[in-house]
C-alpha cells in the first residue's frame, strides 16, 4: 500500500501556485491536508495528480493511470495490452530503469494493438483512445519518476562529495 499523499501549507506556498489562494482555502484551519481532505473540500483528481507530481509522488501518478487503463482494457482482448497493464504493475512494485524500460516498451505495443483495433468501430476507437493516453500518462509518470531518482542519486552524491 502506497504512503497516503498529504501536503503542508508551507509545501503549498512554495510551489506558489497561481492560485495559490484557491488551493489555501481547501486547507481552512488546517497545517496540513490529506488527499482524502482535499477532495472534500472540493479539490479536483486534477489537484491530486498535481500535487502528487510536485511531491515527487510519480508513483501515485502511475498507480493511477494504470487503474484507469484497466477499467477500459476490457474493450481490448488483444495479449499486448495486458501486458502493458503488467509491466506498468511491475514498474510500480519494482521501480527500476529495467522495469521503466518494459513497461515503456509494452505501453508503444499496447498503444499501436490499441490504434489497430480502434480503426474497426467507433467503440474500439474510444476504448483504444483511453488505453492509450492511460499508457502514455503511465509512461510518462515513470520517466518523471525515473529522471526524479536520477537528480535524487545526483543530489545525494554532490552532498556527499
Amino acid at each position: 500500500m502506497p504512503k497516503p499523499l498529504s501536503i503542508t501549507r508551507a509545501q503549498l506556498e512554495a510551489w506558489d501556485p497561481c492560485d495559490l489562494e484557491i488551493w489555501l482555502k481547501l486547507f481552512g484551519r488546517r497545517k496540513s491536508l490529506t488527499a482524502a481532505q482535499a477532495m472534500a473540500a472540493g479539490a479536483t483528481v486534477s489537484d491530486l495528480l498535481l500535487a502528487a507530481g510536485r511531491l515527487g509522488r510519480k508513483d501515485l501518478c502511475v498507480r493511477f493511470a494504470l487503474a484507469c487503463a484497466q477499467r477500459v482494457a476490457v474493450n481490448n482482448p488483444d495479449p499486448r495490452v495486458q501486458a502493458a497493464l503488467g509491466a506498468a504493475a511491475a514498474w510500480l512494485a519494482d521501480p527500476s530503469e529495467t522495469n521503466r524500460i518494459a513497461a515503456d516498451s509494452a505501453a508503444d505495443s499496447a498503444a499501436d494493438s490499441a490504434a489497430y483495433s480502434a480503426h474497426s468501430a467507433h467503440s474500439a476507437r474510444s476504448a483504444a483512445y483511453s488505453a492509450h493516453s492511460a499508457a502514455y500518462s503511465a509512461r510518462s509518470a515513470a520517466d518523471s519518476a525515473a529522471y526524479s531518482a536520477h537528480s535524487a542519486r545526483s543530489a545525494a552524491y554532490s552532498a556527499h562529495s
